[in-house]
């Protein structure tokens, strides 16, 4: 059977096996690394974290008929910025926006942060270019549910003279208001947020998916919003309990996806697992995803925003998915 390395980080690393099955391997199997029992898994594509930086190790796949053996050397961090030294609590009470936006903006390019185990209650949180995001397994990013605490964010951004101007944000097709996602990245390049942690958007908290109709200042956030960006990935991460879509990338080239899981209530409303948006040469493998609306929405913006900023998207594969529930599987408009 046939392997293929997908990812290979400071903390771990993603392989994806190559064979006739779709999400699940032909059988379940045990990892060994460096002789030792890791874990075990029955998916084609497995997350494997919690390892170390810059060391050898050889993987043994034991339990698919034949054993599977490789070997690699985790990457080496140049930095490693824990947001526990910028002061965040992650004790589930005290608000880490600022701890964790200063680790994140402090950090040279090609630094990683590390969100250890914990939750860790924020507003929003902004990326930078070149600056990857670990959050490991127990750690828990987990927006406020408090709605005036949430930066709202203009739809369309005009220049002084109205001459020029740009989208910062889309909702449902359309550059409306509105708050901020629970992650947010504009014009930032070469991010990879990836790890074994969750990302919680409180939309059950908050009371947007009780009264989805109502629209006080903006519409509501999702999980993640990643906008005019290159190279950007996220790996590993659960996303669960959004107010409106999970992960949703427009304007942006070179998205990858791998090993996800999405995660929203069959009830909650417009709660769309992935959206590529306007978006081209996108990878989305290995996830897993449940949510009350469309699972994997592959878009290009909706009247003016199709007309206006007339962007097409293409060269999207997805692969090696488990679609569980959900109004549509993968679907296109």
């Amino acid at each position: 059977m046939l392997y293929r390395i997908l990812k290979n980080t400071a903390f771990g690393f993603v392989f994806e096996l190559v064979n006739d099955g779709s999400y699940f391997a032909p059988s379940s199997y045990e990892i060994y690394l460096n002789g030792k029992l890791h874990g075990a898994s029955d998916k084609n594509v497995v997350a494997v974290f919690s390892l170390r930086g810059d060391t050898d190790y050889h993987v043994l796949l034991k339990g698919l008929g034949e054993d599977i053996n490789f070997s690699l050397r985790t990457r080496k961090p140049s930095y490693v910025v824990d947001v526990k030294n910028y002061n965040a609590k992650g004790d589930g009470v005290a608000c880490d926006t600022s701890a964790i936006n200063a680790a994140i903006y402090s950090a040279a390019a090609g630094a990683t942060v590390r969100i250890p185990p914990g939750i860790y209650i924020v507003d929003q949180v902004f990326l930078k270019s070149g600056v990857d995001i670990y959050i490991e397994k127990g750690a828990i990013l987990k927006q406020t549910p408090d709605r005036n605490k949430l930066a709202v964010l203009k739809g369309l951004e005009k220049s002084y003279d109205h001459s020029e101007k740009y989208v910062n944000v889309s909702w449902e097709g359309h550059h409306l208001d509105s708050y901020c996602s629970l992650i947010y990245g504009k014009n930032v390049e070469n991010v990879h947020i990836y790890g074994e942690g969750i990302i919680d958007g409180s939309g059950k908290e908050s009371g947007f998916l009780e009264s989805p109709e109502v629209r006080d200042v903006a519409f509501r956030p999702g999980n993640v919003l990643i906008s005019e960006s290159n190279n950007i990935s996220i790996t590993g991460i659960t996303s669960r309990n959004s107010a409106s879509w999970n992960v949703n990338s427009f304007y942006s080239a070179g998205m990858v996806f791998i090993a996800m899981d999405i995660q929203s209530a069959e009830t909650s409303p417009n709660s769309d697992g992935l959206n590529p948006e306007s978006c081209c040469d996108v990878l989305i493998a290995g996830c897993r995803v449940s949510v009350g609306d469309d699972c994997i929405a592959i878009k290009a913006g909706e009247h003016c925003m199709s007309t206006a900023h007339y962007r097409p998207s293409k060269n999207i594969s997805v692969r090696n998915c488990y679609i569980e529930k959900g109004r549509c599987g993968v679907v296109s408009g």
